[in-house]
C-alpha cells in the first residue's frame, strides 16, 4: 500500500509542479529564434502530463508496488530501464523549458527509487541467505 501511494504522490507532485511552470511560463508564439530557448514549447504541458503518466504506469508494471517483496529483480529491471531514459531526458532539456527540466527531475527520481529500492532488496535478500 505505501508504494503505492509513493509513486502515485511522486507523480502527482511532478503533474502539479509542470502545472505551476506552465502557468508561469505559457507557450508565447511570439518568439523565436534564441528567444525561445528556455522556455516551454507549443503543448508542452499535455506531453509532459501524458509522458510522466505512462512512465508512472510502467515502473508500476514493472515494480508492482502491492506485491513488492525482496524482488531485487525487478528493481534492477526498472533501473536499467530508467538510466538510458535519463541519459536520454537530460539531452532533451538543452534549451528546454521548465516543463522538460521538470520531466528529467520526475525520471531522476524514479532511477533513484529503483536504484534505492535494488540496494535494499539486494542486501536482504543476501542477509536473508546467510542465515
Amino acid at each position: 500500500m505505501l508504494g503505492r501511494a509513493v509513486l502515485v504522490l511522486l507523480w502527482i507532485t511532478a503533474a502539479a509542479a509542470m502545472v505551476l511552470d506552465h502557468r508561469g511560463d505559457p507557450y508565447d508564439p511570439a518568439r523565436s529564434g534564441t528567444a525561445v530557448y528556455g522556455h516551454n514549447g507549443p503543448d508542452s504541458l499535455w506531453f509532459g502530463l501524458v509522458v510522466t503518466f505512462v512512465e508512472l504506469l510502467i515502473v508500476w508494471a514493472i515494480l508492482r508496488p502491492g506485491s513488492y517483496q525482496r524482488s531485487w529483480g525487478r528493481a534492477a529491471i526498472g533501473f536499467l530501464l530508467l538510466v538510458p531514459w535519463l541519459a536520454v531526458s537530460l539531452m532533451a532539456t538543452m534549451h528546454a523549458g521548465g516543463i522538460v527540466v521538470i520531466h528529467l527531475l520526475w525520471v531522476f527520481t524514479l532511477a533513484l527509487l529503483c536504484g534505492g529500492l535494488l540496494a535494499w532488496s539486494g542486501t536482504t535478500a543476501a542477509l536473508a541467505r546467510r542465515r
